[in-house]
């Protein structure tokens, strides 16, 4: 049996209990600061999770950082 489930935005949701992607954006950001970033780039750089045969992609991780950073000053109160 297969199960279907709609999900609508633009605010339809919150009086349902659910958080507006502002709040979320936020609440992520507040946790995400730019000290903790810098911190998971060098954390994200060195992990090896898939073995030597399979290294992370450095310049994937600071791609990533770099976008982060760069909407962060978007999200700034």
């Amino acid at each position: 049996m297969t199960k279907k489930g709609l999900l609508l935005g633009a605010g339809f949701s919150y009086d349902f209990g659910m958080p507006l992607v502002k709040d979320v954006t936020e609440k992520f950001f507040e946790i995400l600061n730019p000290t903790r970033i810098d911190e998971y780039q060098m954390v994200w750089k060195g992990a090896n999770p898939y073995g030597s045969d399979y290294p992370i992609d450095s310049q994937a991780v600071d791609d990533i950082v770099n976008i982060l950073k760069k909407h962060q000053v978007y999200i700034a109160k």
